[in-house]
């Protein structure tokens, strides 16, 4: 793969001065267009007159094309067209089709970026017809934000498929359909100019679009020919904040004595010093007691928690804040050719740009992470899955979930992460159709591409507190507003003021002082960046991957036409695709050798000591007066540290891995030091280094240099306004410029990111294994289908009926996250069949009532990362991923009904109801694996992967209306409401893993789903408001923590309104999300708030011309 560094600045510029030469471009040849018109006859311009009045534009024109299209198809589909040229009703592809029924949509950053049709997102789009592949290689579908709405005249979706269509699609194809040349009647040109302004962007809101069309066809002495092509080019920012609360299930395990958590004295549970453990005292850190034990306000262990009950806690609790820049372009051309009567040729090509930076901070604090043993008095050991988290002041509900407690210990850190995503697809196909009287035939090849180049940056640093190392007390409550509380603290004497207090693993202190009527806490001030750090847990962390996705096709249809009754058609054909999909990814190289033991061993994340300090024995301490502020060591500390020997357990070979040479600390506590000076608190002793108020060693305290200091960047002001809940004074990370400039992390942490390799050869910058995957797929597909129409007594009818056989290989390869230092490539292979049956009919019980019928067998294939034989873990919470090459596809029968009532050429009435049996569809489950890791230890592993489960059903019921109201008066011909409604119902074998008996639905299914559309248009005035609302739904099955995770039901309101200057000019205005809906999701119950974010108002103004 060719490296390269991105510098966003310099691409920017260069695409907007690409996107003003193209736009030139296109203003010179209408230009010259113009100049030669100026020299065309009179009876020229006439046609073109003739050509405006007879274009349907506006919002009744695109109702009147939609349902014409829907009444003369031979199946159940809807239709969604243009307003005008290059103009659909909504901003977004996705957001458009939301408009249909049985559509629901899921959205990225506000936009609509996922479709599920009647409840599934296994769904086959297609442009033209054609397949075409997105950027992302995980998934099989294309990003509906990858494309630039302004290219496509038509959104179809096909709801109940025939034979001789491809096949891949559970719910419904979504077929785009870009304008042709042959569609107009001539010359057509016409552009857009469009200023977009989002409400909760910080920084510069104000983003530019443009976008042109030309259009033209031409007669020739070798036929007729045709050429239209159409640019967009699209600036946007984007904003979202949120907070997630993580849920999971706990065992409570009470002790009634208190023992000790020192490994050395755990090996002998009968020493004196482990006896001494039943007596608690206030100053014993060698003593652990309850383990998870839950205390009330007043001190004592709430009564409803017993040992062995389940509990309900946050296992973390997190806020973030994100921002994106995007930018889009564009470019769909198409070629047509008609050198006789019977036979034409068109070549169609589409090209898009999708450019994402992002970049977020997040302040989190994460408990019950530390996973130990527990050793009793016979010396029998119990593995603990969690650590010995204390809750105090703790409120329990019924459900017995803690709403509110104070937390003994956790994981705090404040992370900036950051993103360069460019994405490009392309797609070509060439085809013709030749035409005799009786039959026809179509041939196409296609060939389309997409790749994502990404490069991350994580930036990490801990929350520094004197309560013990690496684990900060906080306090949480969900109880007072919409957002939880979270404060974190550090740890005081409360006997003796402005002294600290080490509690590093017994929660004994706490207790007693609260008993006492004393606080021993006090709140940390995060805005203060004296209280991070950057530890061997924390610091730089640089991802550089790549995906592509590449499809190959090639279809041929043969149809025969027959005259007379009934049987009308005979069509066969055949398609062959081959598909491939790859990713990779590098990152830091987490090993090295040591020198002196020759042993390999882990890399810090830390700094490469960043800078040289003055004193290289020196202690700093930011909490200090100046004076104060640096430190000598005792004779014993310095020979301690500098024998490799003092301290087996370190793999470095010193005492808790310090030595003189790169030391710091965060020393609060009055230091014993050597007596023998007779000043103590001048020099260091060993028991000063290693005693937790004063935190000595790899740890960088941020405050001490002033290139991380000044990385530290408040937390928006404005931060969640939408919500009851704050303040939230937190520090994050800026972290957007280490890919712009390789040099800092060469300079900071030591990586050179250019140096790009093996582990063998000791490169800086190694390949991910468990990530990378290479998947070919192959499919061969036949088909036969007969088409019918006639009478059946007095009802005219129509209909087909066919069967389509096709044949799937797979092949997948990927490297693994187990073995040595390099891995091989690990092959699997797949084959299956699938035999299609499928037929429709249609009858007219009247002029303007239809009725059709449909049954169909349909399948769609896994995603390609759920096809990978990759496999991943991690060691910091024993979890993982894996795919699955042996998937098989999702497969159902499904049977539809509806009753159509066209009452006029703009009202209308659908009513429908549709059943799917499946035979088997996919879930991600989580699986037992034991692991050993990449030092030798084995674990118990909770692996994601997908599994085929069988059985289940979805049925639901459509409605769909269109009404106008000209009765009114010929102003009002152009005002009415569209509106349509969906039921959806699943019962499926999803069971949750955790909890067997709980019967989860199909994930991404609403039970309701409704839109409102109610618009006016008269003379040059046009408006709209447009409604859409969406019940509950399960998001994922087993999300965070294996846990359920439910969308709240969301809406959306949406107003457009333009004004027609002249009969070629027209401004227009939209406001998207008016109401500020934000995401809402919960865990296993309602209560449970799992996550909210925001992403505010956007709001466009644009104007569109034609000539």
């Amino acid at each position: 793969m060719a490296k390269k560094f991105i510098n966003k600045a310099s691409i920017k510029n260069n695409r907007i001065l690409h996107t003003l030469i193209i736009f030139s471009c296109v203003i010179a040849s209408t230009s010259q267009v113009n100049a030669q018109e100026n020299q065309s006859s009179d009876s020229e311009k006439k046609s073109e007159d003739i050509q405006e009045v007879v274009v349907e534009i506006g919002i009744l024109g695109s109702i009147l094309r939609s349902l014409r299209t829907k009444r003369d198809a031979n199946q159940i589909k809807d239709v969604i067209s243009a307003e005008d040229i290059g103009k659909l009703p909504d901003q977004n592809i996705a957001e458009a089709l939301q408009r249909i029924t049985g559509i629901q949509i899921g959205r990225d950053f506000g936009e609509g970026n996922e479709v599920a049709v009647r409840g599934f997102s296994q769904n086959r789009v297609e442009v033209n017809g054609q397949s075409t592949m997105g950027a992302d290689s995980e998934l099989r579908g294309i990003n509906f934000n990858d494309l630039a709405p302004d290219a496509f005249k038509s959104i179809e979706v096909i709801k109940t498929p025939t034979a001789s269509m491809a096949e891949g699609s559970l719910g419904g194809t979504i077929r785009l359909n870009t304008r042709r040349a042959f569609d107009s009647r001539g010359l057509v040109r016409s552009g857009r100019i469009q200023i977009e302004h989002a409400d909760l962007v910080r920084g510069d809101t104000n983003k530019p679009m443009l976008s042109t069309f030309f259009s033209n066809r031409w007669d020739t002495s070798i036929g007729e020919m045709g050429f239209t092509t159409n640019f967009t080019y699209h600036d946007q920012a984007r904003a979202k904040d949120m907070y997630e609360v993580r849920w999971k299930q706990y065992d409570v395990a009470i002790r009634d004595t208190y023992y000790s958590f020192n490994p050395s004295i755990l090996d002998d549970p009968s020493t004196a010093i482990n006896e001494a453990c039943t007596t608690p005292s206030a100053s014993n850190n060698n003593c652990q007691d309850h383990f998870r034990a839950v205390y009330g306000s007043d001190g004592t262990p709430i009564s409803e928690i017993s040992d062995g009950d389940i509990l309900y806690a946050p296992q973390q609790i997190k806020f973030n804040t994100n921002h994106r820049e995007q930018e889009r372009i564009g470019i769909t051309s198409g070629f047509q050719w008609q050198p006789t009567d019977a036979l034409e040729l068109y070549l169609d090509f589409n090209y898009n740009e999708f450019d994402i930076s992002t970049s977020s901070n997040t302040v989190q604090a994460t408990m019950n992470v530390q996973r130990s043993n527990f050793t009793y008095d016979d010396g029998t050991v119990e593995s603990l899955s969690n650590d010995n988290t204390q809750y105090s002041q703790a409120i329990i509900d019924e459900y017995n979930t803690l709403t509110e407690a104070l937390v003994s210990r956790s994981n705090a850190v404040s992370n900036g992460w950051a993103q360069v995503s460019d994405r490009t697809t392309w797609g070509a196909t060439i085809g013709g159709e030749f035409y005799q009287d009786n039959w026809w035939l179509k041939a196409a090849l296609g060939h389309s591409y997409g790749k994502e180049e990404f490069l991350n940056s994580f930036f990490s640093a801990n929350i520094e507190s004197t309560c013990s190392y690496n684990r900060v007390p906080v306090s949480y409550s969900i109880n007072n507003g919409e957002v939880p509380d979270l404060k974190f603290y550090d740890c005081i004497d409360p006997y003796m003021p402005g002294r600290p207090e080490l509690i590093d693993g017994s929660w004994t202190d706490v207790n007693l002082a609260f008993a006492d009527g004393k606080n021993p806490l006090e709140e940390l001030d995060l805005t203060d960046p004296t209280n991070y750090k950057i530890t061997e847990y924390s610091g730089l962390g640089l991802q550089d991957g790549f995906k592509d996705n590449e499809n190959i096709e090639f279809k041929w249809d043969f149809n025969y036409q027959f005259d007379g009754d009934h049987l009308s058609s005979v069509k066969l054909g055949m398609r062959a695709t081959k598909r491939n999909a790859f990713r990779i990814k590098y990152v830091p190289n987490s090993r090295f050798r040591d020198p002196d033991s020759n042993k390999t061993l882990l890399k810090m994340n830390g700094p490469n000591f960043l800078e040289p300090m003055i004193d290289p024995l020196a202690i700093t301490n930011p909490h200090l007066t100046p004076a104060l502020q640096v430190f000598g060591f005792t004779q014993a500390a310095l020979d301690a540290m500098s024998d490799p020997d003092s301290h087996p357990d370190d793999p470095n070979g010193y005492i808790y891995g310090l030595n003189p040479n790169g030391l710091q600390a965060r020393c609060l506590d009055q230091f014993s030091g050597d007596t023998s000076t007779g000043n103590p608190d001048l020099l260091l002793g060993i028991g000063d280094l290693t005693h937790g108020s004063c935190r000595a060693g790899k740890d960088f305290y941020l405050a001490n240099y002033e290139i991380l200091a000044d990385r530290m960047v408040p937390f928006p002001t404005d931060f969640l306004n939408g919500f009851d809940g704050g303040p939230y004074p937190f520090l994050g990370l800026f972290n957007d410029d280490f890919w712009a400039d390789p040099s800092l992390a060469s300079d900071l942490w030591g990586f050179d990111v250019t140096n790009i390799g093996t582990r063998t050869e000791g490169a800086d910058m190694v390949e991910q294994f468990g990530y990378t995957y290479d998947i070919e797929e192959q499919t061969r597909a036949s088909y036969i289908q007969f088409n019918f129409d006639g009478h059946l007594g007095y009802l005219p009818y129509a209909g087909n009926v066919g069967v389509r056989h096709v044949t799937t290989s797979v092949s997948s390869r990927a490297k693994p996250r187990t073995g040595g230092n390099e891995r091989d490539w690990e092959d699997a292979s797949n084959y299956y069949s699938d035999t299609l049956f499928s037929g429709n009919i249609g009858f007219a019980i009247s002029e303007d009532k239809l009725i059709r019928l449909s049954i169909a067998d349909v399948m769609s294939r896994p995603n390609m990362y759920q096809l990978s034989s990759a496999f991943n873990y991690n060691t910091g919470d024993l979890t993982g991923r894996a795919g699955n090459p042996y998937a098989e596809p999702l497969r159902a029968r499904q049977y539809d009904i509806s009753f159509e009532w066209y009452a006029s050429r703009t009202d209308y009435l659908s009513l429908a109801l549709f059943k799917k049996d499946l035979e088997s569809f996919i879930v991600t489950k989580s699986q037992k694996f034991t692991i050993e890791n990449d030092w030798g230890e084995e674990g118990l592993y909770d692996i994601a992967m997908p599994v085929t489960l069988e059985g289940g059903e979805v049925k639901g019921a459509e409605i769909g209306f269109t009404k106008t109201f000209g009765f009114l008066g010929y102003k009002f011909d152009g005002m009415g409401i569209t509106a349509s409604y969906t039921y959806a119902d699943s019962e499926v074998n999803n069971q949750h893993t955790l909890n067997p008996d709980d019967k989860l639905p199909l994930e991404d299914l609403s039970k309701n789903s409704y839109n409102i559309i109610a618009f006016y248009e008269y003379e040059k005035f046009s408006s709209r408001l447009a409604y859409n609302w969406r019940s509950k739904y399960l998001d994922k099955s087993e999300g965070r923590n294996l846990e359920p995770q439910y969308e709240r039901d969301r809406s959306q309101l949406d107003f457009s309104t333009s004004y027609a200057i002249t009969n070629k000019i027209k401004i227009s205005i939209n406001a998207i999300n008016l109401m500020n809906d934000a995401k809402d999701q919960h865990g296993r119950y309602e209560f449970q708030d799992f996550s909210k974010s925001s992403v505010g108002r956007r709001y466009t103004i644009s104007l569109n011309g034609r000539l």
